[in-house]
């Protein structure tokens, strides 16, 4: 009986055995590196971990309005906004126009900013990372009486001791001891900070009042604000404002509207 050949079976365990050893010198290769895949790893978990645990989420706050023509109405009566009442179809794209116009105006962001203060902000110092955002349950109000100028971008530090008096944390480090209510003067100006209900709440902590350049503060709201006809023609309007702060979005869209 003939014997079957084998080059075949020989050929194959050759190969075999290469892959092995191209797998294991592979290995051998970046294994020495084990330390730097170890610690890009650790790297990479951290940083994923600190985005998601502290990167600020941006909210859409939208509100629907229908746009009246108050020609028809008493004086006392007339309303720019939100008037359940159908305008004819000849008059409606053009009001409705002139209020998207308005309501995009710099005039009316302008005073709803400084209605609402909007260029101030407070924050609860939080660690070196990430500050609690205090819009809407702060525990102090910042009150600017005259500035030597147009309010630029400053930031102020207060340790809140007791319901009645706070301190001061300059950028020099220096430390000066305030009761509510007093006027104090820098290159800021003439201000006062004001303690709110809720300052109990927040006796011993320290609060950073962020001071924003209102020009800027403007622009942004202006740029963020979007106002389009929901359906053409038509009278009803959709808004759309984008903020870290669902709150403070929706005061800014409400005065808007109203004011």
């Amino acid at each position: 009986m003939a014997n079957k050949p084998s080059g075949n079976i020989n050929n194959r365990q050759f190969r075999d055995d290469d892959d092995v050893l191209k797998l294991r010198a592979i290995f051998i290769r970046y294994i020495r590196h084990w330390p730097l895949f170890l610690a890009s790893f650790v790297i990479a978990m951290a940083a994923a971990f600190i985005y998601y645990k502290y990167a600020k989420p941006v909210y859409q706050i939208t509100a629907t309005v229908v746009i009246q023509d108050s020609d028809n109405k008493p004086t006392d009566e007339k309303s720019s906004l939100v008037v359940f009442q159908e305008l004819d179809n000849a008059n409606a794209p053009k009001v409705v126009e002139n209020e998207i116009e308005i309501l995009k105006s710099y005039k009316l962001v302008k005073d709803v900013v400084d209605n609402l203060q909007l260029w101030t902000n407070y924050q609860l110092k939080d660690g070196l990372i990430n500050n609690y955002d205090l819009y809407g349950i702060t525990p102090v109000k910042f009150n600017l009486y005259n500035s030597p100028g147009p309010i630029s971008s400053k930031k102020l530090e207060i340790q809140i001791l007791d319901t009645n008096t706070y301190l001061l944390l300059n950028e020099d480090r220096a430390v000066n001891k305030h009761h509510f209510g007093d006027t104090v003067t820098n290159n800021t100006g003439y201000w006062r900070i004001i303690a709110t209900n809720n300052v109990k709440q927040y006796i011993g902590k320290t609060i950073q009042i962020t001071l924003k350049d209102t020009e800027s503060t403007i622009l942004s709201y202006q740029n963020s604000l979007n106002v389009e006809v929901k359906e053409k023609p038509g009278t009803v309007v959709d808004l759309s404002v984008n903020d870290q702060n669902v709150k403070r979005g929706e005061d800014f869209i409400n005065y808007l509207i109203y004011f």
